[in-house]
């Protein structure tokens, strides 16, 4: 059968795959590669390269080159501030005054949607790619099959974010829920397909859209996250969080540890700290790192499965965001004991007592490290049981067959039209 050709229009070039949403467009772009011709239109934010590379230009050409690897064409359009806060204050004020969502409003770009109809206008695509739902309205009226990954299901995501929120923000989150929604609604049903990562977040979608959906979940690279050799109780000590402290899920669990669980902490049982590794600053992790010796702030790790290896347990108390978490799969290939906030777990098979052990509160937390610590024989159990979850299913060849199949079912549909 002929390659398809495919325009995948993107709001971030998905290079380096680090972090929940690089890796899951990055895997996507390249398990697509292998039975598509690709042309890649994408922003490239300056704070999202500026945060990996120690300048916006080099970061520009080794994800062209690295990229380049699994496209025919690639476009690129540089957009927004070097600095992340800055510019969310910046387009937050703007939205209060915008008739579109924020996370629409962030992705206007002239240029970008110039590049995206000179691409249009030069070829003829069998599939139109939307990474992101936020972009659908500069396709809305291509005569070719679209389809739209959700990252996340946006507004359901920004509603927990309101319940978790009080104040003026509440009341702001709300307002773009609604917003979000509303644009949710109208794109979802004018797209022929929409992915998204889980069969719980297929649900959450169904309750407002009519519309085609096809779960294509989160992966990983099980040729990369794999330990060099098997978990040993000998060979292991303290816990574990990976995570951008940019991301405020992400900073919210850290704020938890930082506050709720460092103060029940018990060394003597754990025989090592909370390193709590990933990008970004945060004021109350710079200040128990100083003054205490339970939790040690690692910062941006190159390579996370050094740190991973080492790590008797992987905690994860998110209790926040939306999709499926990359970090539990992600430990979970790693063969690291996990103990989680059940939301971090929402839409991945796991099975408590198996592969997870869930905990809501510090003291919980607490409960569960010591006795998974004392249990060697158990932590050893999981670490298998969470390394063959991912072997069975989550592995991102498993996943491309599912991308090529829903591709395929789409062109296929579109050309009895």
């Amino acid at each position: 059968m002929d390659r398809v050709r495919v325009l995948w229009i993107g709001h971030f070039a998905p290079y380096p795959p680090k972090g929940g949403a690089m890796q899951r467009s990055f895997n996507m772009l390249k398990e697509m590669a292998g039975f598509a011709d690709i042309d890649l239109v994408t922003l490239m934010p300056r704070s999202k390269v500026r945060a990996y590379y120690p300048d916006f230009q080099t970061g520009q050409k080794e994800i062209s080159e690295s990229l380049s690897k699994y496209v025919r064409k690639f476009v690129t359009i540089s957009h927004g501030l070097n600095a992340r806060k800055l510019n969310k204050y910046f387009l937050g004020f703007k939205s209060l005054f915008s008739q579109v969502p924020y996370d629409v409003l962030a992705l206007r770009s002239s240029k970008f949607e110039q590049a995206v109809q000179e691409a249009l206008e030069s070829n003829e695509y069998d599939v139109v790619y939307i990474d992101t739902i936020g972009l659908a309205a500069y396709v809305g009226n291509v005569n070719s099959p679209k389809i739209v990954n959700h990252h996340n299901i946006e507004s359901q995501m920004l509603e927990r974010r309101a319940n978790n929120s009080s104040g003026i923000l509440k009341l702001y989150f709300k307002w773009q829920s609604s917003r979000t929604r509303s644009w949710e609604k109208y794109w979802c049903n004018r797209v022929e397909v929409n992915l998204v990562c889980s069969e719980l977040d297929r649900q959450r979608l169904r309750t407002y859209v009519n519309c085609e959906i096809e779960v294509i979940p989160n992966g990983v690279d099980i040729e990369y996250f794999k330990r060099s050799k098997d978990y040993s109780d000998s060979e292991v000590t303290g816990c574990i969080f990976a995570g951008g402290l940019e991301w405020y899920p992400n900073a919210k669990a850290v704020d938890f540890i930082v506050n709720e669980l460092e103060p029940v902490y018990d060394l003597s049982i754990t025989k090592g700290p909370v390193v709590i590794c990933g990008k970004g600053w945060h004021k109350g992790l710079a200040d128990v790192s100083k003054r205490a010796n339970k939790i040690f702030a690692a910062g941006f790790v190159d390579d996370i499965r050094m740190p991973m290896e080492k790590a008797a347990i992987y905690v994860c108390p998110i209790d926040d965001g939306g999709g499926t978490k990359l970090k539990v799969l992600d430990a979970l290939a790693m063969g690291i004991p996990l103990i989680a906030h059940p939301i971090a777990c929402e839409g991945i098979n796991v099975k408590e007592g198996d592969t997870v052990v869930f905990a809501r509160t510090a003291n919980e937390y607490v409960k569960e490290i010591e006795a998974l610590m004392r249990s060697p024989t158990k932590r050893e159990l999981m670490s298998r049981a969470g390394i063959r979850l991912i072997e069975e299913n989550y592995s991102y060849s498993t996943i491309g067959k599912k991308i090529k199949s829903v591709i395929d079912s789409v062109t296929a549909e579109w050309s009895k039209n």
